[in-house]
């Protein structure tokens, strides 16, 4: 992959501690890493917001507020950001996770651009299928589903990828136990 880029690909992973990281301290990461490495970059991945440092005043509106502000520093410096969170507790038994069932506070749906959403039954894991679905848009196509299949053994979180047909659920074991 790299040599079909130029073999310019850089990826820098950085590890910050639990219920410590700002976003200034994020911006200042960003701006060290542009002086010192000249890197800048084009996505920017965090794992998780909600694990960033939350007013315990106020968690609600600091993980809105959070979130809007991780939004707007990727339009202000035109980059790519993607963050993962979690669904609450109910959605484990949802064939479907959707945007509903956002974990913890539903502004973050507000204050994004795109949501994906992966969902597993126990059926699909014994295959080594998931499902990917686009449960909202801004300005693209939502509502869609794409199966995955996988493959942790080798280190791979999609190995191939279909649209879901209408037909997929008669396709799979009936013991579906949702997970």
């Amino acid at each position: 992959k790299m040599e079909q880029m130029g073999g310019r690909m850089q990826v820098i992973v950085k590890q910050f501690p639990s219920g410590q990281l700002t976003m200034p301290m994020l911006l200042g990461y960003m701006d060290n890493l542009e002086v010192t490495e000249r890197f800048i970059p084009d996505l920017v991945l965090l794992d998780y917001p909600d694990l960033m440092k939350i007013n315990i005043d106020n968690p609600r509106m600091s993980i809105d507020e959070i979130y809007k502000d991780f939004r707007g520093v990727m339009v202000a410096r035109n980059m790519a950001g993607a963050v993962v969170s979690q669904s609450h507790r109910a959605a484990a038994k949802a064939k479907q996770v959707g945007a509903e069932n956002v974990a913890e506070d539903y502004s973050k749906i507000a204050n994004a651009d795109t949501i994906l959403t992966m969902s597993q039954t126990s059926a699909e894991q014994k295959l080594g299928l998931a499902r990917l679905h686009v449960a909202a848009g801004r300005n693209d196509q939502d509502q869609i589903t794409i199966v995955i299949s996988q493959q942790y053994g080798l280190g791979n979180f999609i190995v191939d990828s279909n649209m879901m047909l209408g037909n997929y659920w008669q396709q799979l074991p009936q013991d579906q136990e949702e997970t």
